[in-house]
């Protein structure tokens, strides 16, 4: 196979996993970092990925900091796998250092990434993973891998960068689909994070309080509803029934914690503003009502502002 420069810029979850696809693929990438000191501190560590079967793989990569970027003097495929509320930033800092690339990768949830990477490249350049894999952090250098299903690649709907289907063969082991239209399974996974994320990180529970709370689920399924009108008014088609893929993943990822309650409690800060705060912006400008959405997002922007409150009143 072919040695293909690779970066990946955040190496948290989700960029753990790539690099670990990346390695099965016999490839090392280059893990981008702020500074010296981050750099030195993974090299000190290391990656490690706890695997369904409980094996740990280590992680092979190589850790360089956006200064040391020109000195790859082309990247074929960079991953920004930043969560989405520090994505504009990542993608500008990369920017003012790279010589030359490909295509740029964006993994967040939600809606915004995928379209601000188009406005500031080109859309020709950028292509969206829809990743729909659980993976979550156990200790500062080890993540645990739960498993997954079918993940989804691809750019809008008329643009094809050949160089797409090179990255889902380097990527088989996460099961990748190329499609020809990225945007409905983007809506897909953003209504089913709407319905769970929320309600789960409001709640402090688990993802099977989704299907064990008869309130909760109705709420989560009240969320879709509202998206699914919103995603139809706009011209999209989903390409599976939201509802029961609601159902579905609640159930295969019962025993996790949704990203956003772990970000919540790690972090303070959520990708709320890119989920349930997406689908409030869009329908307010088509005059569309969606109260339980607005709900939702309110509710967790005044979780994140008294978990912030909290540690500033501790300091």
């Amino acid at each position: 196979m072919r040695n293909y420069n690779v970066g990946i810029v955040g190496f948290g979850a989700i960029g753990t996993l790539i690099a670990y696809a990346l390695n099965k693929s016999g490839l090392t990438p280059y893990i981008i970092l702020r500074n010296v000191l981050e750099v030195k501190r993974i090299m000190v560590h290391g990656r490690k990925l706890k695997l369904p079967n409980d094996e740990e793989v280590k992680i092979n990569f190589k850790a360089i900091t956006y200064n040391d970027v020109p000195k790859v003097k082309h990247f074929d495929v960079i991953f920004i796998c930043t969560k989405a509320y520090d994505f504009s930033n990542a993608l500008n800092d990369l920017l003012t250092k790279l010589r030359d690339f490909n295509l740029i990768i964006t993994c967040q949830n939600g809606l915004g990434t995928y379209e601000y990477a188009q406005e500031r490249v080109s859309a020709y350049k950028v292509a969206a993973l829809v990743i729909n894999h659980g993976v979550h952090k156990i200790s500062n250098n080890v993540y645990k891998y739960v498993g997954g299903g079918e993940s989804y690649l691809g750019q809008k709907e008329g643009i094809k960068n050949e160089l797409v289907h090179h990255v889902a063969k380097l990527l088989n082991t996460l099961n990748i689909t190329i499609v020809n239209d990225i945007e409905p399974y983007r809506w897909q996974k953003l209504l089913i994070n709407a319905g769970i994320n929320p309600v789960t990180t409001i709640l402090k529970e688990r993802n099977e309080v989704i299907i064990k709370n008869e309130y909760a689920k109705k709420l989560a399924l009240k969320a879709i509803s509202e998206g699914e009108l919103i995603a139809r008014e706009i011209g999209i088609t989903l390409p599976k029934d939201p509802k029961l893929e609601l159902i579905r993943v609640a159930m295969a990822t019962k025993d996790n914690y949704s990203s956003m309650y772990q970000d919540l409690i790690l972090k303070g800060r959520t990708e709320i503003d890119f989920i349930n705060g997406a689908l409030v912006r869009i329908s307010k400008k088509l005059n569309i009502n969606a109260p339980v959405n607005e709900s939702l997002y309110l509710a967790v922007k005044a979780l994140e502002f008294q978990v912030r409150s909290d540690r500033l009143n501790k300091q």
